[in-house]
Formats: C-alpha cells, sequence, structure tokens
C-alpha cells in the first residue's frame, strides 16, 4: 500500500527546515518543489527527491534584460510554471508564507477541487505586505482556501488571528534542530585557527544585514573593552551588504583588531563553528516592516550550550524561554552592560548555556517539531 504523499513547495530549500518533516518519512512519500536551485544556505533536501522548476520570470530569456520591476507591472513573473501538473497526484501541499504566488497557485488548486493546503507561516507582523495590491489579493485566496496554517511562533499565529485567521485553523509548531548534531564540536582547532587563545568568544553567524544588529553591537563592543580585563573577540561569520560597514565601524572605534569577520562554513562545520565561542550575540533590530521570525542559528547556538546575549524583539524572547540575557532593541549602554555580565560570568555562562540545550531538547528540537507537525498533518489527510 502506498503512502500518502506530501509536496513541500518552497521557493528557497532549506536543510534546517526540511530536517523538521524528515521523521514523517515512514508515513508519509515526502518530496520538494523550489524555484532556486542556490540560496544563502546550503541545501540538499536531506535525501528527499527535490523538484526544481522555473518561476515564470525564469523563463523570460531574452526578456530577462528588461528591469523586472517594469515588466512586472505588466506580467505577474512569480508563479512558479508547471507547479499544477507537479502536485496533481498530491494529498496535501505544504506552501510557505501567505503572500507567496505559489501559496496563491496551491490556493486556487484546493479552490478548484485539488488537494489540502498546509501553509507554513514565520511572518509576525500582521498586515505585512498589504499596501501591494498583488500580494494583498495573493494573501486574501490563501486565507480563505487554506485548510491550516502552521504558526512557527506565538508572534506568528498572533499576525494570523489579526488577519482574521479563524484560531481553529492555526497550529504552533516550532521548528527545531537536532540536538545532537550540536553536542560536540572541536573547539580547540577552530579557535587555533582564530588565533584567539584563551579569549572570550561573542560570536554571530549569519547574513550580516542592518537588521541584525551587528554594527551597534560592534560599538557596544568599545564599552566592554574598556571596563572588563579579561580578553575578548568577537567574530561575525557570514556575509552580507552589512560587511564593509561593520568592518568601517570597528577600525573607526579602534577595535579592528577585537573583531574578526570570517566566511560562511558548510552545514557539517557549524557545530564546531558554535563549540569554539562562549557566547551566542542575536542582537537584532525590529523595524516596522520586519522582525526576528524564528533564529534558526539561536537555536543551533542553545543546543551547542551557548548562552546567548539578545535584544528583546520579534521571537527572540520567545525561542529564549529566560535561558539567555536580553537587553532593549536600540539602546547601546544596556546591550553592553548585558554583554558585560556574560563575559565576565564564567558560571553564569555554563548555567544559561545547560539551560538553553535542555530548552532545545525538550522544546526546540526536530522530534518535538516533527511530532507536532504529524499531528496537523494527520487530521488533514485523514
Amino acid at each position: 500500500m502506498s503512502l500518502p504523499r506530501l509536496v513541500i513547495v518552497r521557493e528557497q530549500v532549506e536543510d534546517r527546515e526540511i530536517a523538521n518533516w524528515l521523521p514523517l518519512r515512514d508515513h508519509l512519500d515526502i518530496d520538494v518543489v523550489t524555484t532556486r536551485s542556490r540560496g544563502p544556505y546550503a541545501a540538499s533536501g536531506l535525501g528527499l527527491p527535490v523538484r526544481r522548476l522555473p518561476s515564470r520570470g525564469q523563463r523570460l530569456g531574452p526578456w530577462e534584460r528588461i528591469p523586472r520591476r517594469l515588466l512586472d507591472r505588466r506580467l505577474d513573473l512569480d508563479p512558479v510554471v508547471g507547479l499544477e501538473q507537479a502536485v496533481r497526484s498530491a494529498d496535501l501541499l505544504v506552501v510557505n508564507e501567505t503572500h507567496l504566488a505559489s501559496s496563491a497557485q496551491a490556493a486556487a488548486l484546493r479552490a478548484g477541487g485539488g488537494p489540502p493546503v498546509l501553509v507554513v507561516c514565520y511572518e509576525n507582523i500582521p498586515f505585512r505586505y498589504e499596501d501591494d495590491a498583488r500580494l494583498l489579493e495573493r494573501k486574501r485566496l490563501v486565507r480563505a482556501h487554506a485548510d491550516h496554517f502552521v504558526a512557527l511562533t506565538g508572534g506568528a499565529r498572533r499576525a494570523l488571528e489579526r488577519e482574521g485567521v479563524d484560531r481553529g485553523r492555526i497550529s504552533t509548531v516550532t521548528y527545531g534542530v537536532d540536538p545532537v548534531l550540536f553536542a560536540r564540536g572541536d573547539r580547540d582547532s577552530v579557535r587555533r585557527e582564530w588565533g584567539v587563545g584563551d579569549d572570550v568568544v561573542v560570536l554571530y553567524a549569519g547574513r550580516l544585514l542592518r537588521e541584525k544588529g551587528l554594527v551597534p553591537l560592534v560599538d557596544a563592543f568599545t564599552a566592554l573593552r574598556a571596563g572588563v580585563r579579561v580578553g575578548t573577540m568577537l567574530v561575525l561569520a557570514g556575509d552580507g551588504p552589512e560587511r564593509g560597514r561593520i568592518v568601517e565601524a570597528a577600525h573607526a572605534l579602534g577595535i579592528g583588531d577585537r573583531v574578526k569577520l570570517v566566511p560562511w562554513v558548510a552545514r557539517e562545520r557549524v557545530p564546531h563553528l558554535l563549540a569554539a565561542a562562549d557566547v551566542y550575540a542575536m542582537p537584532s533590530l525590529p523595524t516596522p516592516y520586519w522582525e526576528e521570525q524564528l533564529g534558526f542559528s539561536m537555536i543551533e547556538a542553545m543546543a551547542a550550550g551557548l548562552p546567548v546575549l539578545g535584544t528583546d524583539g520579534g521571537c527572540i524572547p520567545e525561542i529564549l524561554g529566560g535561558t539567555g540575557v536580553l537587553a532593549p532593541p536600540y539602546q547601546r549602554r544596556a546591550l553592553a552592560a548585558a554583554l558585560e555580565t556574560l563575559v565576565t560570568d564564567e558560571g553564569l555562562r555554563a548555567r544559561l548555556g545547560a539551560a538553553a540545550r535542555a530548552r532545545v531538547g525538550h522544546h526546540l528540537s526536530t522530534g518535538v517539531a516533527a511530532s507536532g507537525l504529524h499531528d496537523v498533518v494527520m487530521r488533514l489527510i485523514g
């Protein structure tokens, strides 16, 4: 007897997401449809069949030379070409967010008698994107015809409710990580690569974006250096448009020798990267248009037993659950004081790190997430 077929439709496949669905393979035939072959995070599909279909814009050929924003006024370039045929035999479609073209396509199929649709939502700002008429129409279509929604955080659930989605159509299931993957890492070899010796290392790993609060973190680090006797090093692992600004700020503030930027590492090396650190920084800055939505890297750091320095915004307090130290966003002195507390108190770091690791095991693991997803999926497909 064949298993029910579940198709995950995602503009960009990320293994950290897919890992939460893998335990369901004993009950479901799962495959993935995506429109992008590459992204900022390495993605293999973790052994699931991955079918890549082009978006309408990717099929334009010579028209790609025309600026997208001009052409897009006349033609929606986002829909996935061939999606209807690719999911024809599916028993359940899993899509991402309410404003995306693929979600609207799935909802339209459902309205025409197609398979049930489950929408996974990170977005935690209600009515986001609704200033764009096209995206508003997509959201209305998805809200009207999707069977159920998985909110990855309480903030995402509240946003859906504010937009009019009935509570009975929403389940809160938070994606997690496999704690075993982050339980052990090669601390010494990475620290030798960084040349940090016995310094207390504060680490951030991810995209170097303005809203991640990295320049304010560098600025707060100057106050830390003036008042702390232990050696400290700030390591920023990743790449992005803020890289130049971070380097400029570090040198202007006279701490260029204490701020180290290192490139992306392969996914299998992330546990070693985290093992080499003593504190993980998540100083995100909420804006009217964006707040931290889940923070996979933060959950990975917690699984590795790192205490987290975060800002009190978006999903960060919810994910930490009291296992980290929070500072109000946009307040340099408060951020510096919180950073100094963690850098100078080794016992506190150990206690918070142990609590963070336990929280991942109990609430933020792939196993816990898969159990919640299984319950939702079985209700939808009977």
